[in-house]
């Protein structure tokens, strides 16, 4: 089977040798055949079935050249076989003997400026890097083929203005309903108007030129000042905010009550403690609750007015076992889901209004225990009120200086000086005038006269700093004149504890 590669002349017998080759007239001779040994040269022949030409279009066929042949003899000539009908010609021949031979390693280059890179060590010049090898010149010429202008730098609001940048975009915004929104858009409505003229231009604006009535603005009319609580006739309310002549009202009642159960004897006082203390807790439990803070509420209402009388019946073995089962029902309150509420944030806050309202108020019960009772109730409750009501007094009086700012503002110095001393005083002389358990003992009448205000003070503080946390002014309303139970009674639960602790060193 004949090489389709170097197919043979089928009528010629001459067929070329290995040695034959193409020549490019100029180079340097080859150093062997420029054909593979193993395949001979042969000339291109065309098959018989091929296409049939034109005598102008007659296929050509290429010839080996010799080294014997001239340059000149080779040209664009063809010769005919007449026996085997092929054509032969010769291939035209590119004079490179005046063009050198391309080297890779004689290729320099293109040459720009070389910018000299910092070391890393040393400190940032601020500079951009460029390329050196582009002119600008020849960018802005490309540039102006384009557009028809060289491009221009602007820096300031007013490069615009010269060529009419601004009023071609104008023209296009006004021509192109796509461009008349947004930031190019001219503002119809002022943002900083009022809801309904804003939403009026809105609506004109969608709608075309639909026209829209804009609703008129109503006259806003100053809210009165608020006047003093029903029933306090033309009286002015003090300074500070409280109506005295309620609150005196309120008191009065509070202390009727008050006197009959103390003659009435311990048990009738004690469920009166454990009424006041039921109904503190409860307003404690309810704003906790406004707050956001569950708690297990019937627990802590329960064994708050639990506590003063389980103290007057069983003494400490009473608030004891009392105590001991608030913490074990809030713990399964929560287990159990009973109510709403975080389990840990939950038993927290329970446990806290227990321990403030029914822990401090059950030392009433301890007191009503003892021999006497009723008189020892009574020497914690009088150094109380007299101190809030003559602290009250020269403060309105006589203060300047803020005791707590950042607490109680409306406390001072001068009133909390005033209140403590003039307490010692009207204590002093009720205990040993009309108290038998303290006649012939007036160390421990003066005793009971410092220790009891100072305690009310520190529970009025504290008291103020838990409102001032939960942002409210009372925790209710109850007692009008006073605002909340636990509002009038805050100091007696600290001073409740500190004249129980003076009983316990008096009796041994």
């Amino acid at each position: 089977m004949a090489d389709d590669r170097w197919p043979q002349d089928a009528g010629n017998d001459e067929v070329a040798t290995p040695g034959d080759g193409l020549r490019i007239l100029g180079a340097e001779p080859a150093a062997g055949p420029t054909r593979p040994a193993e395949a001979p040269a042969r000339a291109v022949h065309w098959p018989d079935e091929g296409p049939s030409w034109a005598a102008a279009e007659d296929p050509v066929l290429a010839e080996p050249v010799n080294d014997d042949v001239a340059a000149d003899d080779i040209g664009s000539s063809t010769d005919l076989d007449a026996d085997s009908g092929d054509a032969t010609m010769a291939f035209p021949v590119l004079d490179l003997a005046d063009t050198p031979a391309p080297n890779a390693l004689d290729t320099e280059p293109p040459s720009f400026d070389e910018s000299e890179m910092p070391h890393w060590s040393e400190p940032p010049t601020g500079s951009m890097p460029a390329v050196f090898d582009q002119d600008d010149s020849e960018r802005a010429n490309d540039w102006a083929a384009i557009t028809g202008s060289q491009p221009r730098f602007r820096s300031g609001d007013g490069d615009w203005d010269d060529d009419g940048f601004a009023d071609d975009l104008a023209e296009a915004a006004a021509a192109d309903p796509a461009m008349q929104g947004g930031a190019l858009g001219t503002p119809e409505a002022d943002p900083n108007a009022s809801d309904e003229e804003f939403a009026a231009a809105v609506a004109q604006r969608r709608g075309g030129s639909r026209e829209v009535e804009t609703p008129r603005r109503r006259p806003r009319v100053a809210a009165p000042r608020p006047t003093a609580r029903p029933g306090a006739g033309t009286q002015a309310a003090a300074p500070s905010g409280r109506n005295l002549p309620v609150a005196l009202a309120t008191a009065g009642l509070l202390g009727t009550v008050a006197v009959l159960c103390f003659i009435a004897g311990e048990g009738l006082t004690a469920l009166l403690a454990a009424v006041i203390l039921g109904a503190a807790s409860g307003e404690l439990v309810a704003t906790l609750r406004r707050k956001n803070l569950a708690t297990a509420h019937l627990v802590v209402i329960v064994g708050a007015a639990a506590m003063p009388l389980a103290g007057w019946w069983r003494g400490t073995l009473g608030v004891t076992v009392v105590a001991g089962l608030v913490v074990v029902t809030t713990l399964l309150w929560f287990l159990f889901e009973a109510g709403p509420g975080r389990p840990l944030i939950g038993s927290a806050m329970t446990l806290f209004a227990f321990a403030w309202v029914g822990g401090l108020g059950g030392f009433a019960g301890l007191l009503l225990s003892g021999d006497q009772g009723v008189e020892w109730l009574l020497a914690a409750l009088i150094p109380t009120i007299c101190y809030d009501v003559f602290g009250y007094f020269c403060g309105q009086q006589f203060g300047k200086t803020q005791l707590a700012p950042s607490v109680s503002p409306n406390k001072t110095l001068e009133g909390t000086v005033g209140g403590i001393l003039l307490g010692l005083v009207i204590t002093a002389a009720i205990l040993l005038r009309f108290l038998a358990p303290f006649e012939d003992h007036a160390t421990w009448v003066v005793l009971i006269g410092i220790f009891g205000p100072s305690a009310a003070l520190l529970g009025d503080l504290a008291q103020s700093m838990i409102k001032r946390d939960l942002g409210i002014k009372d925790f209710s309303a109850t007692l009008p004149g006073h605002g909340g139970v636990l509002d009038r009674f805050d100091g007696l639960l600290f001073a409740l504890p500190a004249v129980y602790f003076l009983m316990l060193a008096f009796t041994n």
